[in-house]
């Protein structure tokens, strides 16, 4: 069926607003918006989470997503003690598998049309 507004909204509450293992930040230059960075975990006692991320295309190549994933990362390993993490990016976005390789990533599966990279983090 076709998603109604309320649905739309009580699924945003739920995972986003009320969920104490997803933080997701907008970054803004100049009052504008430029990305969308988040991190998720499975449950509060889980070491593992997923790090994403969504940079608007006129900001990209500034180093701006680098440095939000690295503080995200940096954060992950503080607060939640996240000790791996995993990034799921579509076989077929080049530019998002090249940044997180030299994030330091390694692909360790593919799953249909995505494939999961990794990085362990020093707590």
């Amino acid at each position: 069926h076709k998603l109604t507004v309320q649905e739309h909204t009580s699924w945003f509450h739920n995972e986003y607003i009320n969920n104490q293992n997803r933080i997701e930040w907008i970054c803004y230059i100049d009052d504008l918006p430029i990305g969308v960075f988040g991190i998720k975990r499975k449950n509060c006692k889980s070491k593992d989470a997923e790090v994403s991320y969504l940079v608007d295309s006129k900001v990209r190549q500034n180093g701006y997503a680098r440095e939000a994933v690295i503080g995200i990362l940096v954060w992950a390993a503080d607060r939640w003690e996240i000790t791996r993490v995993i990034a799921e990016i579509h076989r077929s976005n080049i530019s998002s598998k090249r940044f997180i390789e030299k994030l330091g990533f390694k692909n360790v599966e593919k799953t249909g049309e995505f494939l999961i990279y990794r990085k362990e983090l020093l707590v």
